[in-house]
């Protein structure tokens, strides 16, 4: 599927037929954050050609219901379900918070060599702005990917992997 789209790549934008199959291609940024390349759409499936997929699942279609951007105009992709989230943002921008009760919530972060720093003291909240990842599927970008299992989110950086819901925290 993906070489006979490469055969017929223009390098432009618009969509190419390819076996009944519509498929197109992503932007550098998009690429960054979607973790793909190449978007298949036909037949009733989708297909992707995955630039990081260390996790498994099925990769999120359309990443909008899981986007923020922040005030101060940096944009990020959230993984929220079992009463976590993570956000996965520009650069090595990892912070996913897990609630510990009281009012501060266990914050994870990585720190400047992609090891994970926990800190329980800062004040932040469980971001539910987003839509829920559905069980199965996983959120990938260039630098970490996030899965719902069923009962953890669990998420890797190739640097460092961990799961957790509202109650674990558990690296592996």
């Amino acid at each position: 599927m993906f070489a006979d789209f490469n055969a017929q790549f223009t390098g432009s934008s618009e969509q190419v037929n390819v076996g009944g199959y519509l498929c197109r291609s992503y932007m550098p940024l998009e690429t960054r954050f979607m973790g793909r390349t190449v978007s298949c759409e036909g037949n009733g499936n989708r297909l992707e050609a995955m630039t990081d997929y260390r996790l498994g699942g099925i990769p999120i279609g359309d990443p909008k219901p899981y986007t923020q951007t922040s005030m101060t105009g940096h944009f990020s992709i959230t993984a929220q379900a079992h009463g976590v989230s993570c956000s996965l943002g520009e650069g090595n921008h990892l912070a996913c918070v897990k609630p510990s009760g009281g009012n501060t919530n266990l914050v994870i972060t990585l720190d400047q060599n992609g090891a994970l720093v926990q800190d329980a003291s800062k004040e932040s909240v469980v971001n539910t702005d987003v839509a829920a990842l559905p069980v199965g599927y996983s959120i990938n970008t260039e630098k970490a990917s996030c899965l719902n299992d069923g009962t953890y989110l669990v998420c890797s950086t190739g640097t460092a992997s961990f799961k957790m819901n509202a109650t674990e925290f558990i690296e592996f």
